[in-house]
């Protein structure tokens, strides 16, 4: 047994810088580790309730061409349907002035803002899209 102990000293104090190395080295990952999980928690539970807040549709049907108002109430009439909401999109091109490159973008809209149902957005500023305007976001 003292060749054993002698041999776990050597090792641990004639060589220290390197046992402090690793002692370090185990300590930072252990710290950062527990950083990573605790923030993942935090945030998680803070997107959870952003994602609640917009009431997100538990399915998007992606339907082409577009149907109408009586095609959305005869969908909402099917079983195991609670609310249904229709919403439009299209890719647009778009430019501030006649003398700008155009640029790609993409254009959602749906029939009135002001009573949204599902996979609601939040007004920050401003007055919502009508007419020939839109919003930003």
């Amino acid at each position: 047994m003292g060749v054993l102990r002698y041999k776990i000293y050597r090792d641990l104090w004639v060589n220290f810088g390197r046992t402090l190395q690793v002692v370090l080295i185990i300590a930072i990952g252990a710290g950062a580790i527990g950083m990573i999980v605790g923030t993942r928690y935090l945030v998680i539970s803070n997107m959870q309730s952003a994602w609640r807040a917009m009431n997100p549709a538990t399915i998007n049907l992606f339907i082409g061409p577009p149907i109408d108002e009586d095609d959305l109430i005869a969908l909402e009439s099917e079983d195991g349907v609670v609310e249904i909401e229709g919403l439009g999109d299209s890719n647009i091109e778009w430019r501030l002035n006649p003398d700008d490159e155009w640029q790609l973008g993409g254009l959602t809209f749906r029939a009135n803002y002001e009573e949204q149902k599902l996979n609601m957005l939040e007004l920050v500023e401003g007055d919502w899209p009508s007419g020939k305007f839109v919003s930003i976001g």
